[in-house]
């Protein structure tokens, strides 16, 4: 079973520069490892709710370029919108690819994936991809979790929470979303134990990620920005929420809001 949003992931062009700019924005850092067999290497901006941001660098762009979702970080180093996909949170990963194929969709076998952490220990886990790479692939935790995902130990990032991610894109991006979930995300948010998925259609050309982060005290957040020179804007959202978008994200696009009651 989907039981959550796992992950999103931001394309850096510097894996320092990209850890220094969530650093000032509030978040804990922490140092992820490399992926050998990608050419990529990665920090972890985890949230108190299990969700994290994957700051994700390239080291071997040749390399990164031949594996299905790490080509999406090459491409998008070449775009201005670096969030470039997400992850979907699997307990059952064959059962979740059986139904999706029952869907129509095609997607790949479970592809083993890893890391070693700074302090020598591996991270294991397995994923699958849809053959559409701009849908969210799947994954599932081989070593237990609590080695792939920190906690926040200090920082903004321990009040907050994903609230949703949000998928634009054509109608027949949306289908394919409808095979993946096996039910339509555009009937209605489609919410998990951590986070949802919201799908809008957009023009034909139009696929896009905004990532709807939520806390508990938006004013207190708001303070420390401004005491601390952060730049931001703040928007008003569809259910009328005063919204914080920061304007260093290193070309992501979050929203921050106050929890819904």
């Amino acid at each position: 079973m989907i039981i959550g949003v796992d992950h999103a992931l931001i394309a850096v062009d510097d894996l320092e520069a990209g850890m220094r700019t969530y650093r000032r924005l509030g978040f804990d850092v922490v140092a992820g490892g490399t992926h050998p067999q990608h050419g990529t290497h990665n920090a972890l901006v985890p949230m108190t709710d299990g969700f994290y941001l994957e700051l994700m660098g390239v080291w071997d762009r040749a390399l990164a370029a031949q594996h299905p979702h790490t080509s999406q970080i090459v491409e998008a180093l070449d775009r201005e919108d670096r969030l470039a996909l997400f992850a979907l949170d699997s307990d059952d990963l064959d059962a979740d690819l059986a139904e999706s194929r029952g869907q129509g969709l095609g997607i790949s076998e479970p592809v083993p994936g890893e890391r070693e952490r700074p302090d020598g220990e591996r991270v294991a886990w397995r994923t699958a991809h849809p053959d559409d790479p701009r849908l969210p692939f799947l994954i599932e935790d081989v070593t237990p979790r609590s080695v792939r995902v920190p906690e926040p130990e200090s920082g903004i990032g321990g009040n907050l929470h994903i609230e949703a991610m949000v998928a634009t894109g054509p109608a027949s991006h949306g289908a394919a979303y409808a095979q993946l979930l096996g039910g339509d995300p555009r009937d209605g948010p489609r919410s998990f134990r951590r986070g949802s998925l919201r799908v809008q259609t957009g023009a034909a050309d139009d696929r896009s990620l905004r990532l709807v982060l939520a806390t508990d005290d938006r004013e207190r957040l708001r303070s420390t920005w401004v005491g601390q020179g952060v730049s931001f804007e703040e928007e008003t959202m569809s259910d009328g929420r005063r919204a914080l978008v920061p304007q260093a994200t290193g070309g992501a696009t979050l929203w921050i809001a106050e929890r819904p009651t």
